[in-house]
């Protein structure tokens, strides 16, 4: 039935199906994770954009902080009726515009 040299025949066409089955396997899962890769390393590129977005917001709102507290203790002396203050709503004329 078989003859002798049939059997490394044999033995070498199941070796070289099952390289080819690997290569092929290989370059298949090869692209998914170049593909895996590439979205992760977007998504890091992303991640880092927006932490650096949140601190420049964040430094920002410092900044209006410090510009409310310095526009409150600017006003705070006109409230009791320190220089540059506006009269008192009684005192003032109805028909007179307040000036700026």
């Amino acid at each position: 039935m078989f003859e002798p040299w049939m059997i490394p025949v044999l033995i070498v066409f199941i070796g070289c199906l099952t390289g080819v089955v690997i290569f092929v396997t290989d370059k298949v899962f090869e692209a998914r994770r170049r593909a895996a890769d590439h979205e992760l390393r977007m998504l890091r590129e992303k991640l880092s954009l927006r932490e650096s977005r949140v601190q420049e917001l964040e430094r920002i709102n410092r900044q209006l902080e410090q510009q409310v507290e310095w526009h409150l203790r600017l006003m705070a002396p006109r409230a009791d009726g320190g220089p540059g203050s506006l009269p008192a709503p009684s005192d003032a004329d109805p028909t007179a515009r307040p000036e700026r």
